[in-house]
């Protein structure tokens, strides 16, 4: 996943499936700014590998919400 944000913000950058349900935590606090590109391991928020399936990654920060649908292949 990338994304730039051009200054530092507080927000969070999570994981959810297709029920809406919170599967992982990527980034949670203060964003800082510049360009990022960061990578999920496909394990779950209790520490199990997540099943095969459609997700979506959501950046939320103060100024805006970006989510973006993406497939995970086992």
């Amino acid at each position: 996943m990338q994304f730039s944000l051009a200054e530092d913000t507080p927000g969070d950058l999570c994981i959810y499936d297709t029920h809406g349900r919170r599967i992982a935590t990527l980034e949670q606090g203060i964003l800082r700014q510049g360009a990022r590109s960061l990578a999920w391991g496909a394990i779950t928020a209790d520490g199990r590998p997540a099943a095969a399936g459609i997700y979506f990654v959501r950046l939320e920060t103060r100024n805006f919400t970006r989510t973006a649908k993406f497939a995970l292949q086992r």
